[in-house]
C-alpha cells in the first residue's frame, strides 16, 4: 500500500516532457484546481453563516416573548387556551421583559387588558389598557373605546393622600386569616421588591419583625395592634402597611391592604388583589407511559414541593398587582422617576 502511494505521488521523466493531462504538471494543475474550488466553497460557506448569524442575532425591538403563538393557540384551540392562561404566560412574558429592560411590542398591554376584563379584573384590565396609551400615544381612540367598555367599579377616595405623601412605609407582617402556618412569613418576604420599585422607602421587614417580637408581640395579631405612637417612636415611619391574608391555597392567593398615615392616623389608601397559578393544571401529553414513570414523576413532584412553596410565588403576583398604578392601585412613591410617570 505504501509503495502504491509513493508510485501515485510520482511521475516519470517520459510523462514530464509531454504536455497533456496526463503529465505531471497536468496532475498538478488539476489537483491546484480542485484545491481553490474547494477554498473557495469554503469561504462561501463561511460567509452565508455569518450572515444568517448576523440576520439571526439582530436585536428585537421588543420583548416578544409568547405573545404571537399565544394568539395563534386562541384561535386554534379556544377551549383550552382560556383568558387565565394566556394572562399566566403574559404575565410571566412581563416578568422577563423587565429584567431585561425590554419594552413589549405594541397592542401587547391592550391584549392583556382585554383578558383581564373577561377575567372580571376591572382594575387590572384598567391599568394595562391606560399602559398601551401610556407606551403607544397613536392607540388612544382605540383604547378610549375598550375603557368605555370596561363595566364600573367603585375605585378608592385618594383624597387623603396628596395631604400626606408618605415616603417611608412600615410593612407589619401580614395577618393570615387562613389555616395555613407558612403565610405570615411567605407573604412579608415578596413585599419588599414591589414597594421599593414602586418609589418608596421600605423598612427591612425581618428587622422590624424582630424589634417588634423583642418588645413583646410575638405574632402578627399582636403587631397588627400596635399603636402608631409607638411605631413613629421606634422607627420614623411615614405610613403603615398593614396586609391581610384571606386565601392562601396551593395555587391561589388573594391579599388585602391598608396604607395608614402614622402621624394622623388617615387613610391614605385600601385595595386587595388576587393572583392565581395554572402551571400545574392536567396535562395528558406528560401522562406517564408505565408505573416506573409514574413513580418517578411522583417522587419528583414531592421533592419539588418541599423545596419550593407554590404559594409563595403566586402570593408575589399578588403582591405587585397589589401596589401596581392604575385604578384603586397604590400611587406611586416619592424615588419613582418621574419620567416613567407621564
Amino acid at each position: 500500500m505504501f509503495r502504491s502511494g509513493i508510485q501515485d505521488n510520482s511521475c516519470s521523466v517520459s510523462n514530464a516532457q509531454h504536455d497533456d493531462g496526463n503529465s505531471c504538471e497536468g496532475v498538478g494543475r488539476r489537483r491546484a484546481g480542485t484545491e481553490v474550488r474547494v477554498m473557495v466553497k469554503t469561504v462561501a460557506a463561511l460567509a452565508a453563516a455569518l450572515m444568517l448569524s448576523g440576520c439571526a442575532t439582530k436585536p428585537s425591538l421588543y420583548a416578544w416573548g409568547q405573545y404571537e403563538q399565544l394568539i395563534y393557540f386562541s384561535y386554534k384551540s379556544p377551549s383550552v387556551m382560556s383568558p387565565e392562561k394566556q394572562v399566566v404566560s403574559l404575565e410571566q412574558d412581563y416578568q422577563k421583559a423587565r429584567a431585561a429592560s425590554q419594552r413589549l411590542p405594541p397592542g401587547w398591554h391592550a391584549h392583556l387588558g382585554y383578558f383581564y376584563s373577561q377575567m372580571g379584573k376591572i382594575n387590572e384590565a384598567a391599568r394595562e389598557l391606560q399602559l398601551e396609551k401610556a407606551e403607544f400615544p397613536e392607540s388612544t381612540v382605540f383604547v378610549d373605546y375598550l375603557l368605555a367598555k370596561l363595566p364600573s367599579r367603585p375605585i378608592f377616595d385618594y383624597s387623603n393622600y396628596p395631604a400626606h405623601s408618605p415616603h417611608s412605609i412600615l410593612v407589619l407582617p401580614p395577618l393570615s386569616k387562613t389555616s395555613d402556618a407558612d403565610a405570615t412569613y411567605s407573604c412579608l418576604s415578596t413585599i419588599s421588591e414591589p414597594l421599593a420599585e414602586h418609589g418608596y422607602y421600605v423598612f427591612p421587614v425581618a428587622v422590624v419583625d424582630q424589634i417588634l417580637k423583642e418588645q413583646g408581640m410575638q405574632g402578627a395579631k399582636e403587631m397588627h395592634q400596635i399603636s402608631l405612637d409607638k411605631v413613629t417612636e421606634l422607627t420614623g415611619a411615614d405610613a403603615v402597611l398593614y396586609l391581610d391574608i384571606t386565601k392562601y391555597a396551593l395555587e391561589a392567593v388573594t391579599i388585602e391592604a391598608r396604607l395608614v398615615d402614622t402621624r394622623s392616623a388617615a387613610l391614605l389608601w385600601a385595595g386587595s388583589a388576587s393572583a392565581q397559578d395554572e402551571s400545574s393544571e392536567s396535562d395528558t401529553s406528560r401522562l406517564p407511559h408505565n408505573l416506573w414513570d409514574f413513580l418517578g414523576d411522583l417522587a419528583r413532584d414531592v421533592a419539588v414541593d418541599l423545596l419550593l412553596d407554590k404559594s409563595h410565588d403566586v402570593c408575589r403576583q399578588a403582591i405587585v398587582r397589589l401596589v401596581e398604578s392604575g385604578p384603586g392601585g397604590l400611587p406611586h412613591g416619592p424615588y419613582y422617576p418621574k419620567s416613567l410617570t407621564n
